[in-house]
């Protein structure tokens, strides 16, 4: 499988704000939940998690967006992060 092929299976991003507030509230522990949820669902090979920089909502953290879908969850949990992906990425 070429690089390129590797993009053209991605069909999702989960952006998780790797920011100092962020990860204070549990950043890390965000991005493994959506690892493991997608690997349950088999959407992992086809979901891109990035950690970003600041998203510039601190008082808000921790920060996730999942795109194409628009949707960004603040103050957010593992449990909620789960419920949200399993709802958006259910065929």
């Amino acid at each position: 499988m070429g690089k390129k092929d590797r993009f053209e299976r991605i069909e999702q991003v989960v952006l998780v704000c790797n920011g100092k507030d962020c990860k204070k509230r549990g950043a890390k522990e965000l991005r493994r939940t959506a690892r493991s949820t997608l690997r349950e669902m088999g959407k992992r090979r086809s979901t891109h998690i990035v950690q970003t920089k600041c998203n510039g909502f601190c008082k808000l953290a921790p920060i996730v967006s999942i795109q194409p879908h628009n949707v960004w969850l603040s103050e957010t949990d593992e449990e909620e992060l789960a419920e949200v992906l399993q709802e958006l990425l259910k065929e």
